[in-house]
Parts: C-alpha cells; structure tokens; sequence
C-alpha cells in the first residue's frame, strides 16, 4: 500500500528561498514533519518481525508505503496522509497524489512496482487539484475502515465527482482560531496566483472545498 504525494508549489518556493531564509527553515519543517509522523505510525520493528513501512523523500515528492492486510491499515495510511496534510495547510504549501495498493518494492533510496506507477497516475491523473485521492479500487475497505474513524475527524471524504479524497479540513473548520487561519491563508493563495489561471484553478478548488467543510462543520465555540 503506497501513497505518493507531490508538494505543489515547491520548486517556486526553493527559487524563492535563496534569498528568505526563513522560508527555507519552513520547507526543511515541513519535509522533516512527514517523516517524524511516519515513525509514529509504522509496525513496531523487532527480529522476529521487522517492519516494512517505508518512507522516501526526493525534491518535490513524497512516497509513504505500508504493509496491507486490510481496512486496518488503509485507514493507518490515510489517517497519516490527512494529518500531514494539514500540517502543510498551515505551513503555507498543499498537496496533491494518490493512495492505492498494489505490488511494490520500496526501500528510502530506491520505490518501483505497479503500485507506484499506479499512485502516480491518481496523482498526476485523476486527483487534478490540491487533494490526495484514494483509488477507486478501494472503495469497499475504506467503507469498512470508516466506522473505525473518530468523528470529530472523518480523514475522508467525498467530492462532487464522487471519488473519496484524504480530508485535512474537517478538524480546521471546527475551531474558531484555527479556521480564521485558514481563511487567511487561502485568501492569501488566491491573491498570490490571481495571475496565474492554471494554477489559480487549482486553489480555487480548495477554496470550494473549505467553504463546504465549513458549512457542513460549523464552528464551536467549545472546540
């Protein structure tokens, strides 16, 4: 089970860092938050039986592999996917790629197998904007992997075109502060490609979609 994810804006943001230090301490964040949330969630490693989780990180992608015997671990993966997710949100980058399963070898220095083309076509292919879309293959473990999910943070859901996408917005639409951030930090996105129509679109989308988490998720002020 692999998820390949692509940063999206990175290669302006290295152009833009050589002269803002503080952007390149936010990048270098950002790629270390990935990897130190991926060893909160892989299979304990121990001799008799070492983990097979794996995590690679080169330029603008990331790869995140898991063992998978079943809806257990779909929601292992996508769970992570969702919560790196918004931790980038609020970092100032979005992501886009694709989550399936399928034969594949991957260690930190080399990743290839069918389940890898097969990610990279959900992500170059089918998930378009700023979003991580599960195949479509999976639907039926992730429908039983829901039950399992909190409710105060589904990690899925499902978009006008009926493919279920990782959900990084949810938890951000129920606290006050946080979704004033959010708010901003879109407005900003908008502004900043007001010129740039192919890549506006991208986070025009997003804006669609943090309008409905909103409006499906109202603000408490208890959160």
């Amino acid at each position: 089970m692999v998820a390949f994810i692509d940063v999206l804006g990175w290669s302006r943001a290295v152009e833009a860092s050589d002269g803002d230090p503080a952007l390149r301490v936010r990048m270098l964040n950002a790629a270390w938050a990935l990897a130190a949330r991926v060893q909160n969630y892989v299979e304990d490693d121990t001799p008799d039986h070492p983990s097979r989780d794996e995590y690679s990180q080169f330029s603008d992608s990331f790869v995140v592999s898991f063992r998978y015997d079943g809806p257990t671990d779909l929601l292992r993966l996508v769970r992570l996917v969702s919560e790196f997710q918004s931790t980038m949100l609020l970092a100032g980058f979005v992501l886009r790629g694709g989550i399936t399963v399928g034969p594949l070898f991957h260690t930190r220095e080399i990743v290839f197998g069918r389940a890898m083309n097969r990610a990279y076509e959900l992500e170059s292919k089918l998930a378009v904007a700023a979003r991580v879309v599960v195949d479509p293959s999976l639907t039926e473990p992730l429908m039983t992997a829901t039950p399992m999910m909190p409710k105060h943070w589904p990690f899925v859901v499902q978009a006008d075109d009926q493919f279920w996408e990782t959900d990084c917005l949810t938890i951000y639409a129920r606290s006050p502060p946080l979704s004033v951030a959010v708010d901003a930090q879109i407005e900003g996105w908008l502004h900043e490609h007001r010129r740039r129509p192919n890549v506006l679109a991208k986070y025009e989308q997003l804006a669609a979609r943090w309008r409905v988490a909103k409006a499906d998720e109202p603000v408490s002020p208890a959160c």
